[in-house]
């Protein structure tokens, strides 16, 4: 990464000037450099995660020395999605960063296939299970979640948070691919959504408070959940504590919500801002 290559060259700076007083003074580096049109980084291909392989026809000849000769692997590439991940042959493999891993998933199916004999079918039927969930993970990563930003140009790409990834792992991804990709249409029109509202000009807090209250508008308490808090259920104690946070920024009171961990605070004070935007016309 980009970090690594910064601290190490500062540390070989620092080294040669002979001391701390002469070390170098490093330059920020982007998390983002060069980027070709494709929205993929322009960078040495290294070796990730091995996903899996598949058998191909031996070789007529004779020559392969090995079952792995003629199989093919399936890569996932470090700094680029699940959705570029690709089949390659060991030849074209061995001389990447990161090939070790290809040998210790080599390994790891020998010893598997080795022990096979040797376990009962209920962990021959446990493994094909944990197989069945990782390929499960594997396409759930290739699906988009939520666009977050955009760099605009001839070749305009699009920063895309991956379903059930972190948003460290986001990837830049030339439009054409977020669309074809699942849910990249639905996450690329809520982007352009989001982005038009932030054009909306927008009073402050205090005043979008005051005007609502002038405009003599009533919030009954909410007996359900509303339909524009999406992507899960609340309690009905955490409606209770939404009701609460509204009746009290109506009043101007501050207030503190207060219980247990793990009781869902966050999503009461989420679902209150949303509440805020949708109802009051609150943006933030």
């Amino acid at each position: 990464m980009s970090c690594l290559a910064c601290a190490e060259s500062g540390q070989s700076e620092s080294d040669e000037g002979g001391g701390r007083g002469n070390q170098a003074r490093r330059e920020p580096v982007p998390a983002f450099e060069d980027w070709g049109a494709d929205g993929v980084e322009q960078q040495q291909l290294e070796i990730e995660r091995v996903l899996g392989h598949r058998d191909m026809p031996g070789d007529p000849a004779g020559l392969a020395t090995s079952r792995w000769s003629t199989a093919e692997f399936h890569v996932k590439w470090k700094g680029r999605s699940y959705t570029h991940c690709t089949w390659e042959r060991l030849d074209a493999l061995k001389y990447l960063p990161g090939f070790k891993r290809v040998t210790n998933y080599c390994k790891r199916i020998e010893q598997l296939d080795a022990a096979k004999h040797l376990i009962s079918r209920e962990e021959l039927e446990l493994q094909d299970v944990q197989r069945q969930m990782e390929e499960q993970l594997v396409e759930q990563y290739q699906q988009v979640e939520r666009v977050v930003a955009e760099r605009p140009g001839h070749d305009r790409c699009l920063l895309v948070k991956w379903e059930g990834l972190p948003y460290c792992e986001c990837t830049w991804e030339a439009e054409g691919d977020v669309m074809a990709a699942r849910g990249g249409p639905q996450a690329r029109d809520e982007f352009l959504t989001r982005q038009q509202r932030l054009q909306e000009p927008s009073k402050g807090v205090d005043a979008a408070r005051n005007a609502f209250i002038a405009s003599k508008q009533v919030i009954g308490a909410l007996a359900e959940q509303p339909e524009y808090l999406a992507g899960g259920n609340l309690r009905d104690y955490q409606l209770d504590g939404l009701n609460w946070l509204t009746y009290a920024w109506i009043k101007d009171r501050n207030c503190i919500l207060a219980d247990e961990m793990g009781l869902g605070k966050t999503v009461q004070c989420v679902s209150f801002l949303g509440l805020l935007a949708e109802t009051c016309g609150v943006r933030g």
